[in-house]
C-alpha cells in the first residue's frame, strides 16, 4: 500500500483505538455506546481506504494482464487451464473465457502435451522450472519457447498447480 494510504489507515485504526479505550473507561452506557458508534466509523473508514487502494491495485493488474505480450496462465493439478492472459488465449487460437477449465491436452494437442509433460512433472513435485524447447501445438504448429513454471502452493504448502510465464521466442 503507498506511504500516505498506509499513514491514513493507521490513523483511523488509531482513532479506532482511542474511542474504544475511551469506552471501556466509562461507567455511562450512552457514553460507551457513542465511542463505540465512534470506533466502528473509524474501522469502517480505515476500511475503506484499503477497499479502495486494493480495488485500485485489481484494476491496474487487469490491465496489464490485458496487455502484456507475456504469455501467462495457471494451471492446476489436475492439469487444467484455471488462468490463460489473453495473449496466451490469442496465441492459442482462443479467448480465455474459450480455454478455462480445459484440460491442457485438449487445448496444445497431445505431442504438444508429450514435450511438456516432463517439466510439469517436476514443478507439480515443487520444483521451480525453466526451459526452453520447440513445442508442436496443435492447430498453430511448433513454436519455439522459453518457458518459467513456479509451483502453485495452498496455505499448507501443497502444491496445487503452477504458475507458467512464457515467451514465444520462435
Amino acid at each position: 500500500m503507498p506511504h500516505k494510504d498506509s499513514e491514513q489507515v493507521a490513523e483511523h485504526l488509531r482513532q479506532a483505538a482511542e474511542a474504544e479505550a475511551r469506552a471501556g473507561r466509562t461507567a455511562d452506557a450512552d457514553s460507551k455506546a457513542a465511542n463505540q458508534r465512534i470506533a466502528e466509523a473509524w474501522r469502517n473508514l480505515a476500511s475503506g481506504h484499503e477497499s479502495q487502494y486494493f480495488a485500485q491495485l485489481r484494476n491496474d493488474a487487469e490491465i496489464i494482464l490485458r496487455h502484456t505480450p507475456f504469455l501467462l496462465c495457471r494451471c492446476s493439478s489436475d492439469l487444467r487451464y484455471v488462468f490463460v492472459s489473453e495473449a496466451l488465449a490469442r496465441m492459442l487460437g482462443g479467448r480465455p473465457e474459450d480455454i478455462v477449465g480445459k484440460k491442457i491436452v485438449e487445448v496444445i494437442g497431445d505431442e504438444a502435451f508429450q514435450t511438456i509433460l516432463p517439466h510439469v512433472n517436476a514443478v507439480l513435485s515443487g520444483q521451480h522450472v525453466e526451459y526452453e524447447a520447440e513445442v508442436p501445438y496443435s492447430g498453430i504448429g511448433p513454436r519455439f519457447v522459453h518457458v518459467n513454471y513456479a509451483p502453485d502452493q495452498d496455505s499448507f504448502g501443497q502444491v496445487r498447480g503452477w504458475i507458467a510465464s512464457i515467451i514465444d521466442i520462435t
